[in-house]
This record gives structure tokens, sequence and C-alpha cells, in this order.
């Protein structure tokens, strides 16, 4: 169990899964918070300004979406993590979350495990903000693998965007891949689709947006 703790608030219209949420997290020593509904986990969230935000997308009344855009919009509460938790997995319904801001995605049932990475991945990603501009040698691989793999990439094809992120040409990708740069062309001309761009520039700009949610943030 990590030793960096935190203030998380959970919003799930799912009484029985929130309440095992809550005590899951209260187990791992974070101060947990809970609500049942979108207006009641935003007046939270104003309230006690958690480290970070666990949201079911699917929920009667204010649904997971509008929730995320009503927090994006409140000063005190619009840089605060945001990891949908939820029964919907498909591409689409991800890169839309993402799209609107989401900080990560995960799909139910969530593991012990998936959700410990993904908060501890989130709070640092925040604790980065804090000190300042982000840096690309501030990225894992780990984290960049994790985010594209749920886009559709495989393994592979992270490990060369990792690269391009880090400023990396062709041959030098394929010297540290131990490929031809032929093959990293290939690679890029493979996933470019799956990102929806079509340069390295707008792949960087995306996956920086996926990873910190301020594209504002890259150094170039």
């Amino acid at each position: 169990m990590s030793n960096e703790m935190a203030k998380i608030l959970v919003i799930d219209d799912d009484g029985e899964y929130l309440r095992m949420q809550l005590r899951q997290l209260r187990a791992e020593g974070h101060e947990v918070f809970g609500a049942e509904d979108g207006p009641e986990g935003i007046e939270k969230a104003r309230k006690f300004l958690p480290d970070i935000i666990l949201l079911d997308i699917v929920m009667p009344g204010m649904n997971g979406y509008q929730v995320l855009e009503k927090l994006r919009s409140i000063p005190s509460t619009g840089d605060i993590p945001v990891v949908f938790l939820t029964c919907k997995s498909s591409m689409t319904e991800l890169r839309e979350g993402m799209e609107r801001g989401a900080d990560d995605y995960l799909a139910k049932p969530v593991t012990g495990e998936q959700l410990r990475k993904a908060i501890q991945a989130r709070l640092k990603r925040r604790q980065l903000h804090k000190r300042g501009p982000i840096w690309p040698g501030d990225l894992e691989l780990e984290a960049v693998t994790i985010a594209l793999g749920k886009l559709g990439l495989t393994n592979r094809e992270a490990e060369v965007m990792y690269w391009v992120m880090q400023g990396k040409s062709n041959t030098e990708i394929g010297s540290i891949l131990n490929m031809s740069p032929a093959t990293v062309r290939t690679h890029l001309q493979n996933f470019f689709p799956k990102l929806g761009v079509e340069n390295r520039h707008a792949a960087t700009i995306l996956v920086w947006k996926l990873l910190t949610g301020k594209k504002d943030d890259v150094k170039n």
C-alpha cells in the first residue's frame, strides 16, 4: 500500500457499490466522501475540495459527463483529477470521456490494484502541475502505455509514442527500441488513425491532454 494518502470523493448512484468503494478506500487510509447523485457530488466537491474524484457515468438525472462539465466550470474544482468508474467501456465512450476532460477511465468491476494505481498516477500528475509546467521527462513509460492502451494502441506502439514525446527522431527511436526507422514510421502510420491525428505534433498534444488535462503545459 502506498504511503501517499488522499481526500477522495466517490460519486455513484449504486448505493451498494458506493459503500463498497468507500470501505475499500478507507481501509487504504484515505479520507473519503460519498455522493449518490450528481448535484450532491458537486456540492461535496465544492465543500471538501478532494484530491481526486471517482465518478460514475450512468446516473439518473445528471449523468457523469454533465457532472464533469460542471466541475470543470467551477474555479475551485476545475483542476481536481476525475476518474470515471463505469460499466460503459466502448472505445467511443472512452474517447468521449477523455475529450470532456476526464483524467482516467476504469471499467467496472474495478480491482483494488487498478484503483490504487489510478489514484496514485493522478495524484502524481497533480503534484507535477503544482510544481510548474510539465516536461517530457516527467512522464513515465508505464503511464503512457496504460493511457494509450485504452485507446487501442499496442504496447509497442505506445513505446514509440513515448519516445516521440521525448522529441526523438525515427532513427533515434529505432536505435532505442532495436528496430529500423522504417518500422518506426510504420508504427506511426498505424496508430495515428487510432488517435484521430495526422502528425507527431498533434499526437503529442493529444497524449499530453489525456495524461495531464492541460495541453497548454506542453514544453517543446
